[in-house]
C-alpha cells in the first residue's frame, strides 16, 4: 500500500544564513551592463538549468557565497546551502602557454590606447580580438570553454551554487575587465 505524501514531505529547503557572505551589489535591472559581462551571462543561460538559475541569483543576492577566489585559470568558491556543510565550487578555463601570454603582452604594449582603456575599466573589442588572434579566447563562446564542479549532490551541472558564483563573477567582470585577463 502506498503512503500518501503530505505537503510537509515536499517543504522547500531554505539555505542557512551566512554572516558576512559575499553578495551581489547591483540592482537586478542594472546587472551585466557591460558587453563583456553579458557574454558570461549568456553562457550561463546557455546551460538551460531552469529554476536553478533563479535560485542561484537569489543565493548571490542573499549573500550565500562564503568565499570567492579568482586564480589564473580557475575560480574557487564556498557556497552555503541548506545543509550544515558548505559546498565547494570551482569554475575552470584554459590557460595559455607562456609564449602566447608574451605575444599578447607585446601586442598590448604596441597599442597604448588599448592599455589606457583597460586602465579606466573598459574592455575594447580590439583587446578581445587581439587575444583571439593570439590563440586565447578571452570570453567564453560556448560551454566547452569552461568546466564547472560543485560538491553538492545535485545531478545538474551547473547547480544553483555554481550559478551564484557565476553571478558574482559577472558583477566583478562588469566593474573591472582586468579580472578577465587575470583569470585567463
Amino acid at each position: 500500500m502506498s503512503r500518501r505524501k503530505s505537503k510537509a514531505d515536499f517543504a522547500p529547503r531554505v539555505p542557512l544564513g551566512v554572516r558576512g557572505g559575499i553578495r551581489v551589489q547591483s540592482s537586478r535591472t542594472g546587472f551585466a551592463r557591460k558587453w563583456w559581462s553579458r557574454q558570461w551571462l549568456l553562457l550561463l543561460e546557455k546551460y538551460q538549468i531552469g529554476a536553478r538559475l533563479g535560485r542561484g541569483r537569489s543565493y548571490a543576492y542573499g549573500g550565500q557565497v562564503v568565499s570567492l577566489e579568482l586564480e589564473t585559470g580557475r575560480v574557487v568558491a564556498t557556497v552555503q546551502g541548506a545543509d550544515k556543510t558548505a559546498y565547494q565550487c570551482e569554475i575552470r578555463c584554459g590557460v595559455p602557454e607562456a609564449a602566447v601570454r608574451a605575444k599578447i603582452i607585446r601586442r598590448l604594449r604596441e597599442q597604448p590606447l588599448l592599455l589606457a582603456e583597460l586602465m579606466v575599466r573598459e574592455l575594447p573589442k580590439a583587446v578581445v580580438d587581439l587575444c583571439d588572434d593570439a590563440g586565447l579566447p578571452l570570453l567564453p563562446g560556448s560551454r566547452s570553454d569552461i568546466a564547472t564542479q560543485c560538491t553538492c549532490p545535485d545531478r545538474v551541472n551547473p547547480c544553483k551554487h555554481l550559478a551564484a558564483v557565476f553571478f558574482l563573477l559577472i558583477e566583478a567582470f562588469d566593474q573591472d575587465p582586468l579580472l578577465l585577463l587575470a583569470l585567463r
